[in-house]
C-alpha cells in the first residue's frame, strides 16, 4: 500500500509540473544591437527585446519583473510580440525637478585660469560663477572641479579671493583628468532613490565626439566612487534632459527631452521606446519630446516651475538692429577700420538695407577677416617683459608651474591680464566669425518647419498649464548646420527668484531683450545679465556650466 501511495503521489507531482511547464510563458530575450560608433554607450545587455507568442504572456513576464508594459510600444514579428525591456540603474530613482530649491552647484575650470581669476570677470567659467554666486545670498555647497598642478596653498588663496564675502562653502575637487570640461550640466543629474539622495552620472561623456568617451572615463569613474553617486547604464547629456513637476498634478514628474543622444544607443528604437527607457532611468511619469528644436533642450526652454512659467527661445530674423550691433562689436575688437567691415556697417546703415548689397559686403568681410589685427592692451607686452625679467632673470622656463606661481606673487594683475589675453587671442577669431554669422542669421528667414514646430511645442506647454514667455533667440544654425548655434538667452540659471541670463555683448540689443523679459516675469522675479561671451562661443550657456544639486 505504501508503495502504491508513493507511486500515485509521484504521478500527481509529475503531472502538475508538466501542466505548469506547458502553461509557463515562452519568453525569449535578445539584445538590442549596440552602436559601432559610440562604443560602450550602454552597458552590454542592458537594452533587450522580450518576445512571446502572445501579448498576455509578455505582459505577465513584465509584471513579474515589476516593469511597466506599454501595449502601444509592441512590435509584432514572425508570430511573436516583442517589447523593449530595460531595468533602471538605480531602483526607485527619481530625478530632482527644477521646482526644488538649489542646495549645491558644481562647475569646472582650468587650473591656470582659476589662479589668474580676480575681481573682474572675463566671461570664463570662474568669472561667470563668481558673479552669479556673489548675488545669491543664501549658502550653497560649491564644488570646483579642477586638475591641480600647482602647490595647494596657491589654490587656497585663489579660492579665498574668488569667494570671499559670499556665504558659500567652496571645495576644490580633482576631476581625475587634465582636460577641462566646462559643461558639468551634461554629466550629472541629482535625485533620490527612495529617501536616499542620489546623483546619477552618465555612463560615457561623448559630446558628439566618440573619442571623448575614453578621455573622460576616469573623471566619471572617480566621481562615481563617491558615496551616493551612481554610474548610469546609459550615456546621456543632462542639458538635453529637464524635469519639472506636472503643473496640473504635482505628484507626477515630467521629463522634457531632446534627441541629441539618440544615436548613441537608441538609433534602432522608436521615439516611444526612447522615451520609455529615459522615463524608467530617471523615474519620470510623463515625457515631452522637444527634439529638433535646439542643440539641447536647455537652449529651447527654461522653467520657473513654482510660478508656472516656461521661458521659450523663439528664433527671430530680419532684425537689422541685431546685425548692426554685431558689426559694431567686431569693429570695437579689431585694430583700425578694416575696409570690408566698414563696408558691411555702411550697407546695414539704411533703415531698410539692400539685401544684395549686405550679402556682398558680408562675403567680403568673411574673406578678409583672417587678416584683421585684434585690439590689444598696448602696455601688456612691456609689463610682461618686466615681470618675466624679475621672475626669470636668467631666462629658462618661465611657464613652469613654480614660475607661474612666482609671477602671481610678484604681479597678479599683469599675470591675470596676460593669461586672459592669451586665451582671448585664441578665441577672438571665433568671436569675429560669430558676429558675422549673426549678420547672416538676420538675413535668412526662419524655416517654416522650424517655426511650426516651435509654435506646436509652445501650445503643448500651454496645454500642460504653463504660461509661456517668448524670448528672442539669435540662432545661426537654422538654415544649415553650423559649429556655433548662436545665442539662446533661455540657457539661463534660475536660482530662487533670480534668472541669470548670458550676455554676449550686443549692447543696446541685449539691453532691450533683458528689459522686455524682466517686464514679462512674475512679480518678485528679476533678470540678472552675466557676461558670458566665452561660454556662448563654445556652444554653451549658463545652464550648461552648472551641475545643480537640489
Amino acid at each position: 500500500m505504501r508503495s502504491r501511495r508513493h507511486s500515485r503521489a509521484a504521478f500527481l507531482l509529475a503531472s502538475t509540473l508538466a501542466v505548469a511547464t506547458s502553461a509557463a510563458p515562452e519568453v525569449v530575450y535578445r539584445p538590442v544591437p549596440a552602436s559601432k560608433t559610440w562604443t560602450d554607450a550602454v552597458e552590454p545587455g542592458a537594452l533587450r527585446l522580450a518576445c512571446a507568442p502572445t501579448e498576455a504572456e509578455l505582459a505577465g513576464a513584465f509584471a513579474r519583473e515589476a516593469l511597466p508594459f506599454r501595449p502601444e510600444l509592441l512590435r509584432r514579428e514572425a508570430g511573436r510580440v516583442c517589447h523593449l525591456l530595460y531595468h533602471p540603474t538605480a531602483t526607485g530613482f527619481r530625478a530632482s525637478p527644477d521646482d526644488d530649491p538649489l542646495t549645491g552647484l558644481d562647475f569646472d575650470t582650468d587650473p591656470v585660469l582659476y589662479l589668474a581669476s580676480g575681481s573682474r570677470s572675463r566671461g570664463e567659467p570662474v568669472g561667470v560663477m563668481r558673479e552669479i554666486l556673489r548675488r545669491i545670498p543664501r549658502r550653497l555647497a560649491v564644488e570646483v572641479l579642477i586638475h591641480r598642478v600647482h602647490e595647494a596653498a596657491a589654490y587656497e588663496k585663489a579660492t579665498q579671493r574668488n569667494f570671499a564675502g559670499t556665504p558659500h562653502r567652496a571645495l576644490l575637487v580633482d576631476r581625475g583628468v587634465d582636460r577641462t570640461f566646462w559643461w558639468v550640466q551634461d554629466w550629472l543629474k541629482p535625485g533620490a532613490s527612495g529617501a536616499r539622495p542620489t546623483i546619477l552620472v552618465t555612463r560615457r561623456l561623448f559630446e558628439a565626439k566618440p573619442e571623448n568617451g575614453a578621455a573622460f572615463a576616469p573623471m566619471l569613474e572617480r566621481f562615481a566612487s563617491r558615496d551616493g553617486v551612481v554610474r548610469s547604464r546609459l550615456s546621456w547629456e543632462g542639458g538635453d534632459l529637464l524635469f519639472t513637476r506636472d503643473p496640473r498634478d504635482r505628484r507626477r514628474l515630467v521629463l522634457y527631452h531632446g534627441d541629441f543622444v539618440k544615436p548613441y544607443w537608441a538609433e534602432g528604437l522608436t521615439g516611444g521606446e526612447y522615451e520609455y527607457v529615459l522615463g524608467l532611468e530617471f523615474g519620470a511619469d510623463g515625457a515631452v519630446d522637444l527634439g529638433g528644436l535646439a542643440p539641447h533642450v536647455d537652449y529651447f526652454v527654461a522653467f520657473l516651475p513654482q510660478a508656472g512659467v516656461a521661458l521659450v527661445a523663439v528664433p527671430v530674423s530680419g532684425d537689422m538692429a541685431v546685425a548692426r550691433a554685431a558689426v559694431s562689436a567686431s569693429l570695437s575688437r579689431v585694430q583700425g577700420k578694416p575696409a570690408a567691415l566698414v563696408g558691411l556697417r555702411d550697407a546695414l546703415a539704411e533703415p531698410k538695407p539692400d539685401q544684395a548689397r549686405v550679402r556682398q559686403a558680408l562675403d567680403a568681410a568673411r574673406r578678409d577677416a583672417a587678416g584683421w589685427q585684434l585690439q590689444v592692451d598696448p602696455t601688456l607686452a612691456r609689463r610682461m617683459r618686466a615681470l618675466t625679467g624679475k621672475v626669470c632673470p636668467a631666462g629658462g622656463d618661465c611657464l613652469s608651474p613654480p614660475s607661474q606661481l612666482r609671477m602671481i606673487e610678484t604681479d597678479p594683475e599683469t599675470f591675470a591680464d596676460w593669461i586672459h589675453a592669451t586665451q582671448a587671442a585664441a578665441e577672438e577669431p571665433a568671436v569675429i566669425a560669430a558676429h558675422l554669422d549673426l549678420v547672416a542669421g538676420q538675413l535668412q528667414p526662419v524655416p517654416e518647419a522650424m517655426h511650426q514646430r516651435v509654435q506646436e511645442k509652445i501650445g503643448e506647454l500651454e496645454a500642460m498649464g504653463f504660461r509661456v514667455v517668448r524670448v528672442p533667440a539669435f540662432r545661426v544654425d537654422l538654415a544649415g548646420p553650423r559649429s556655433w548655434p548662436g545665442i539662446s538667452y533661455v540657457n539661463a540659471l534660475v536660482v530662487d527668484r533670480q534668472v541669470f541670463v548670458p550676455r554676449f555683448g550686443l549692447a543696446e540689443v541685449e539691453d532691450r531683450v533683458f528689459s522686455e523679459l524682466g517686464q514679462k516675469l512674475p512679480t518678485g522675479y528679476s533678470v540678472v545679465p552675466i557676461d558670458a561671451q566665452r561660454v556662448l562661443i563654445r556652444n554653451g550657456g549658463l545652464h550648461c556650466l552648472a551641475g545643480l544639486v537640489r
